[in-house]
């Protein structure tokens, strides 16, 4: 048991990295199953429900059209909670320096709930309403992956959320992320 314990060298905060008998196991979580003299732990590893690789490209482009995307224009995507802690600012500010300079593109929110009216209220303020698409909640896994392979860039500026579930489905879609 002691020599178990001994392999697990390093967690970091969140439990988000180990290092194990000489590899990384990424990303993990510790758990301890049992407490006392000999107490039992376990790795739990966390992953998405997500399919890996990109959505039928048929779907995509369906979706590309009812949300009237151009399709030589960049498009940027956020998934997750519309709370103004996710660090949304950031990505807003920075499309609004795009549109600023000239820069053609558009934003897609993807989520619901929290601040969603103050957001939306601010995106109008910013002059970027015409950039940005609100798309909602959505809650099916097929058609959040049509979102994420529709994309060219998934931007995830929280600085709350240091390992979210978002940016794993991102990758597993195949779309880069730029995260803060």
């Amino acid at each position: 048991k002691q020599q178990e314990l001994n392999s697990i060298l390093y967690s970091s905060s969140g439990g988000n990295v180990v290092y194990d008998g000489g590899q990384f196991l990424w990303p993990t979580t510790i758990t301890k199953i049992s407490s006392g003299f000999g107490a039992r732990w376990g790795t739990n590893h966390n992953g998405v429900d997500i399919s890996k690789g990109r959505a039928d490209e048929t779907a995509v482009a369906k979706l590309r059209t009812s949300l009237d995307i151009p399709d030589n224009v960049p498009l940027f995507l956020y998934v997750g909670r519309m709370m103004w802690y996710k660090g949304l600012k950031i990505s807003l500010d920075a499309v609004a320096k795009l549109k600023a300079r000239g820069e053609d593109f558009r934003f897609l929110l993807v989520g619901g709930r929290g601040d969603v009216d103050e957001i939306l209220a601010y995106i109008k303020d910013t002059g970027i309403d015409d950039k940005c698409i609100f798309a909602g909640a959505v809650y099916d896994r097929e058609v959040l992956r049509t979102y994420y392979s529709l994309a060219d860039m998934f931007l995830f500026p929280s600085t709350y959320d240091t390992n979210g579930i978002v940016v794993r489905e991102a990758a597993a879609c195949g779309l880069a992320s730029v995260l803060i």
